[in-house]
C-alpha cells in the first residue's frame, strides 16, 4: 500500500525533471538569440557610425577649407577692387586674387561663381581626370574632392566646350545642387554663371540643362571651333528641360559645361552656358603647367574617361579608419557601463529565495 502511495510522487518528480530540462533549454536558446542580436547591433552601431561620422568629418573639413579659400582669395569692389565697372548693369560681383590662391596651388586656372545655386569655388587643372577627384585645393585626400577640367580642354577656357566635374556631395557642396537648376527652375530669374581667369572675367547665360548618361556627346570637346560644333550647340539647346531665351551659336560660341552625378553614377547632370560677356582684368603671369592637352589627341570623350568616385580611395584614408576606432571605444566603453550598472542593481536587490512554484518540496502530495 505504501509503494502505491508513492507512486503519484515519482510522476511529479518526473515532470518536474521534463520542465527543468525545458526550461534550462529555452534559456540557453534566448541567450544564444540574445547574444546574436548584440554581436548584431555591435557591428550594426560601429559601421553606421564611422560611416556618419567619416561622412561629417569630410563635410566639415571640405567647409572649413573652401570657406578659408573664399576668405582670402575673393575681394568684393569695395575692397580695393583694381578694376572699376561704371555704367554696367551687371558688373562681375567680385575679384579673384589669383596670386593668393597660387600660393597654395598653382593648379588653379579659373574661379566658377553660379549666383542661383550659390555655388563657388576654384577650377583645378591638373591635365587628368583623376587626381582631383578625391583631393581638395591643398592636395589633400577629401572625398568631396575639388571642381575641376577635363584633360582635353585648355586651361585658359579657350577650347570650344569647356568641361568641367565636380562632385554631387548630399550636404550640398561642390555641384551638390546643380540639379536644381534642370529641375527646379533655379536659373528662371538668373540664368548666368561668372567664370574668373587670371585675366579675363567672363559671364555666361545658361542655355541647356539636362539629365543624360556618360556616352552623351554633351561631353565632347572639339579640337576647334567648327567640326559640326555649331550643330552640336543646338542639339544641347534641345535637350534642355528649361528655356531661358533664344541663342545664337557659331563657330566662335564658347560654351561651359558643367556637370555632376545624377540619379546613379551612370547618370549626369548637364549644365551649359554659352560665353556672353567679357572684362579684362588683371595681367598675371600664370604659372606653367607641366601637362598640357595633347593636341593630337583624340577630341572624342569615352565614358570611361569621365571621372566618378573611387571607393577604394576611401579605404586608404586614415580619417576613415579614426573614426572606427572611436566608434568601437564608444561602443566598448557604452557596454562597460551598462555591465557595470546591472551588476550594481544586482548587488542592491538580490534575487528572493522564495520557493519556485514548482518545487516539489512545497507540493501536497496525495496519502
Amino acid at each position: 500500500m505504501g509503494m502505491i502511495q508513492h507512486i503519484p510522487e515519482i510522476h511529479v518528480l518526473w515532470a518536474q525533471s521534463n520542465i527543468h530540462r525545458e526550461k534550462t533549454k529555452t534559456n540557453k536558446t534566448k541567450k544564444i538569440i540574445l547574444t546574436l542580436l548584440s554581436i548584431l547591433f555591435a557591428l550594426i552601431f560601429i559601421f553606421t557610425g564611422t560611416i556618419s561620422s567619416y561622412k561629417f568629418l569630410n563635410d566639415s573639413i571640405s567647409r572649413a577649407t573652401y570657406r578659408a579659400v573664399q576668405s582670402d582669395a575673393l575681394k568684393q569692389e569695395n575692397e580695393g577692387s583694381s578694376v572699376q565697372y561704371e555704367g554696367d548693369e551687371d558688373p562681375p560681383p567680385f575679384e579673384v586674387d589669383f596670386e593668393e590662391l597660387w600660393k597654395t596651388n598653382e593648379d588653379v586656372v579659373a574661379w566658377v561663381y553660379i549666383p542661383c545655386i550659390e555655388c563657388s569655388y576654384p577650377i583645378m587643372y591638373s591635365g587628368d581626370n583623376d587626381y582631383y577627384v578625391h583631393r581638395d585645393i591643398n592636395k589633400n585626400y577629401l572625398f568631396s574632392g575639388s571642381l575641376f577640367m577635363d584633360r582635353f580642354c585648355n586651361p585658359n577656357f579657350n577650347s570650344p566646350n569647356t568641361v568641367i566635374y565636380g562632385h554631387n556631395m548630399l550636404n550640398g557642396s561642390m555641384f551638390g545642387i546643380l540639379w536644381y537648376i534642370p529641375d527646379k527652375g533655379y536659373a528662371d530669374e538668373y540664368p548666368y554663371f561668372w567664370v574668373f581667369t587670371p585675366g579675363k572675367t567672363y559671364r555666361y547665360k545658361i542655355f541647356t540643362a539636362f539629365e543624360t548618361d556618360k556616352t552623351s556627346e554633351a561631353f565632347k570637346v572639339f579640337s576647334q571651333n567648327g567640326d559640326g560644333f555649331e550643330d552640336w550647340c543646338f542639339r544641347m539647346r534641345n535637350y534642355s528641360y528649361i528655356d531661358t531665351g533664344s541663342y545664337i551659336f557659331n563657330n566662335e560660341s564658347k560654351i561651359v559645361t558643367l556637370t555632376t552625378c545624377g540619379a546613379n553614377s551612370w547618370y549626369r547632370i548637364i549644365v551649359s552656358g554659352i560665353r556672353e560677356k567679357e572684362y579684362d582684368t588683371r595681367n598675371l603671369i600664370v604659372p606653367e603647367h607641366t601637362l598640357k592637352p595633347d593636341e593630337n589627341t583624340p577630341r572624342e570623350i569615352r565614358y570611361e574617361e569621365i571621372p566618378d568616385y573611387d571607393y577604394d580611395e576611401i579605404l586608404r584614408d586614415p580619417l576613415l579608419y579614426k573614426c572606427f576606432a572611436l566608434m568601437l571605444i564608444l561602443f566598448l566603453v557604452s557596454a562597460l557601463i551598462v555591465i557595470l550598472t546591472s551588476r550594481r542593481k544586482t548587488r542592491q536587490h538580490p534575487p528572493d529565495d522564495t520557493p519556485d512554484d514548482n518545487n516539489t518540496d512545497d507540493l501536497k502530495l496525495p496519502g
